[in-house]
């Protein structure tokens, strides 16, 4: 038996995702002689793959049949080598695989005069996945006669109940721009919870990052790339998240599978509609299938990645433990969801959670039998929990047996409801990435003492109003990048198009480079947002960002003449310019009818009318999503409420300074995952939704879509304001022809469309249509109702999802320099 140190092992859980851990000392190589250390290292340097060493993506394919037998003919290696999470300025003697079929890997590592190793392996299929199998990581060396080898360390599969386990909840708001998680043990203190760190196993090496390419933030950027994708459907693809997923889409191959705002495709299609559901290649860095596949698919392949990613920082939270730190026992698993979405849409969504739970989640028997996927709340309602729990939460604490929260009420009173009665009329303004959300919400909550004479608190909302904008933050984007263009454009005579589909007429401007420019455009669009907030100062193209986009651009450009350069205008942005830019986007007969940014506010506007027409105050604004960061959001929603400027607030400024917490820089986006994990784990703060208000009696204008000069308008009404509801409406649908229903405040007011009717036959219909509520409508199924089709309109259209700029490369296409022309109508100001 050997008396010297044991070699290290790497215990992993089947199905955690791909597990790594990195700087794993070898103690039982250190004390090794120098020669025989050196051999070690010699014979792994001589074989190990380095990230130059690793072949171009498009020769990652080759690679499949043409290696020998033995470790290096593992097809992974490449990858790994290419694009693991390990920083490459050290020395190091490349990645070797552990042999020609497990996804297990490593890499040897000198520090001084100390060896270490970094360890790699995915546990969802093959050795890694298998309960008790023992993967060793060995060096070979010496000649075919006298061959030696010398095992570093290996990888142990371990039962999922050998770790301590912590039962708890998870929570989850897995949005279009960026996703956020919270697991709380069943212990743990109401409020103490925290929002998780998710590093992904192909993040930016640390040694590598920037400010603004930082990773493992408890925010995960929603965009997905696909790394592998294996040609069994039994096996799961590699999917890469995140800022990396950010960089490697402008960089990598352009027809590799990726997605920008993937949850725009979580939608049912149904069966006569099935031919318009969107699809794309499956191709990966390695690997492809034939043919074409659903999106819906690549967005079951993120949530699998999601969920993996979960376990893998729970596990191994740092990627510095040789074992486990715990493995959760998910008891409940909340999710958040968009407010508009169909039954349809939340019963697919919450099957998909479901699905992937079931495949990963490995759970004792109790736990199993309390499992559940729950739709706890829809995203505005989180955001307002999050506000009123920590309100609540905060003068419950300090109050005898909660006498800060009885009438009069001092919780109510600071809140914006002077007669202190525990209730208050909550509006929520929820500005994301490519929609906006608008909910106003009765808030009323009641001290109850139970049997054990211990008071807790029954929060209860109601939705009493609700709409949701295809315009958000994107568009503010949208137009500081089509000025970046415009200024990139007239300084250096670009005459190609941006447009993935646009062939260009310079054969060097290829789709590649097209991905790689539209991705530094949209980088420093956004960079030159987060500059404005944060310094209130204006952002300036600097010549070095200058020369990163002729770069970009390459042999594209045209530089300008000698001395011009020195009178050519620089590009400057403000915040009175982009928010001029802001004022002009608004729907009209140039538009086609299409909302513009200012629409939502449009929208408040009529919505305060109402409530002051029904003697319903708001007593509480609050705005959330960092595009309400921008100053004049506020500016804005102030003037369309008529409500005083103390009572907007930003999730940023709810709390006081005392009550914030380390990631309150962040809570814009995080209070959605906060609120829908305070709904359900608030402590003696206990929240409840009644369904929305089914008024007896219409509150809209509803009927016929007509386009006029200035707006569209409600043609024909179908019910007004006051009719009782619901109603069934007989209509003549022309031949091959279409027509679009709508709701409005008023008959002159701006429209809300519903849904299109469309009639694919030759021949004119009669058809019956149930008018239910003021958002609801539905099309009987009959004999005479064959041949047309009835679709609900949804964020980016009825039957077509609208794509953004990172999707297609069409920035201004509504219609064709819409955006242009109001950006270009004071470029004396900002250029």
């Amino acid at each position: 038996m050997s008396t010297g140190p044991a070699v290290p092992q790497f215990i992993v859980i089947p199905r955690t995702g791909i597990q790594m851990c990195r700087r794993v000392p070898l103690r039982h190589i250190d004390l090794l002689p120098d020669a025989a250390k050196q051999t070690i290292w010699n014979a792994a340097l001589k074989v190990g793959v380095t990230p130059l060493g690793a072949p171009a993506p498009g020769k990652l394919a080759s690679l499949v049949g043409t290696r020998n037998k033995g470790p290096t003919a593992n097809i992974m290696l490449p990858l790994v080598a290419k694009y693991a999470c390990c920083d490459d300025d050290i020395e190091t003697t490349g990645w070797l695989a552990c042999d020609e079929s497990n996804a297990a890997f490593f890499r040897l590592v000198k520090i001084g005069t100390s060896f270490y190793v970094d360890l790699m392996i995915d546990t969802q299929s093959g050795g890694g996945s298998m309960v008790s199998n023992r993967i060793p990581c060995i060096v070979s060396h010496g000649t075919a006669l006298l061959k030696r080898e010398q095992e570093i360390c290996n990888f142990f599969v371990e039962d999922f109940t050998k770790p301590r386990t912590v039962v708890g909840t998870l929570a989850i708001d897995y949005g279009n721009s960026g996703c956020a998680v919270i697991f709380c043990p069943d212990d743990a203190v109401p409020g103490s919870a925290r929002a998780m760190a998710l590093p992904t196993p192909f993040d930016i090496a640390e040694s590598a990052e920037s400010a603004d390419s930082m990773g493992a933030g408890a925010i995960l950027k929603s965009m997905m790339f696909t790394l592998w994708a294996p040609e069994s459907e039994l096996t799961p693809p590699w999917v890469v998240y995140g800022n990396r997923a950010e960089s490697l889409i402008g960089k990598e191959d352009p027809l590799i599978t990726s997605l920008y705002a993937p949850k725009k495709y979580v939608r049912d299609w149904p069966e006569h509609l099935k031919s318009l559901e969107p699809t794309t290649r499956f191709r990966g860095v390695l690997g492809q299938r034939d043919g074409l596949f659903p999106k819906r698919m690549f967005v079951q392949f993120g949530i699998d990645q999601l969920l993996e990613l979960v376990l893998a920082a729970l596990a191994n939270p740092n990627r510095s433990s040789v074992s486990p730190d715990m493995y959760p026992q998910v008891r409940k698993l909340f999710l958040t969801y968009p407010l508009t979405w169909r039954d349809a849409e939340l019963k697919l969504f919450k099957k998909m959670f479901s699905e992937a739970s079931a495949r990963l989640f490995q759970q004792d028997d109790e736990v199993q039998r309390q499992f559940t996927v729950e739709l706890v709340c829809s995203e505005p309602v989180a955001v307002a929990t999050y506000a009123i729990w920590e309100h609540l939460y905060y003068y419950f604490s300090y109050g005898d047996k909660g006498e800060n929260l009885r009438t009069p009420s001092l919780a109510s009173s600071t809140l914006g409801n002077l007669t202190g009665e525990p209730r208050l009329r909550v509006l929520v303004v929820d500005i994301g990435g490519g929609s906006t959300d608008i909910a106003l919400l009765e808030t009323h909550w009641d001290v109850v003492a139970a049997e054990d004479d211990i008071e807790h608190v029954d929060v209860t909302f109601q939705q009493t109003e609700w709409s949701r904008f295809n315009r958000a933050g994107d568009r503010i984007s949208h137009f500081l990048a089509t000025a970046i263009y415009e200024y990139m454009r007239n300084r250096y005579k670009i005459t190609e198009s941006l447009d993935f589909e646009v062939q260009a007429t310079n054969p060097g401007f290829t789709l590649e480079r097209k991905r790689a420019t539209v991705s530094q455009i949209m980088k420093f669009a956004e960079q030159a947002k987060t500059v404005m907030v944060a310094t209130g100062q204006p952002w300036r193209l600097t010549t070095e960002d200058e020369d990163i986009l002729k770069d970009a651009f390459g042999a594209v450009i045209s530089p300008p003449e000698d001395g011009a350069a020195e009178t050519l205008p620089s590009l400057e942005f403000s915040m009175p310019v982009l928010q001029k830019w802001a004022e002009m986007d608004r729907r009209s007969k140039a538009t086609n009818g299409e909302p513009g940014f200012m629409d939502i506010f449009v929208y408040l506007s009529e919505l305060a009318a109402q409530c002051r027409r029904q003697q319903r105050e708001i007593n509480l604004v609050i705005l959330s999503g960092r595009t309400t960061r921008l100053p004049f959001v506020r500016k804005f929603a102030c003037e369309a409420l008529g409500v005083p400027w103390h009572r907007i607030r930003t999730v940023g400024d709810l709390l006081p300074d005392g009550l914030k917490t380390s990631d309150h820089a962040d809570m814009d986006k995080l209070a959605v995952v906060y609120g829908g994990h305070l709904f359900r784990n608030g402590g003696p703060i206990r929240f409840a939704f009644s369904a929305p208000i089914q008024a007896e009696h219409f509150q809209r204008v509803i009927g016929i879509v007509s386009d006029t000069p200035g707006m569209t308008k409600i043609g024909k009404v179908f019910v007004s304001p006051g009719d009782p509801a619901p109603r069934t409406i007989t209509l003549k649908l022309p031949a091959n022809g279409r027509i679009r229903i709508g709701q409005a405040f008023r008959l002159d007011a701006e429209v809300e469309m519903i849904g299109i009717l469309q009639n694919a036959t030759g021949e004119e219909k009669e058809i019956d249509v149930d008018i239910i509520a003021d958002f609801q409508v539905a099309m009987k199924r009959s004999k005479k109702s064959e041949g047309v089709n009835y679709t609900e309109w949804v964020s980016g259209g009825a039957s077509d999802i609208r794509d953004n700029f990172n999707d297609t490369g069409r920035i201004d296409g509504e219609p064709e320099g819409f955006i242009r022309d109001i950006v270009m109508s004071n470029q004396e100001e900002w250029m």
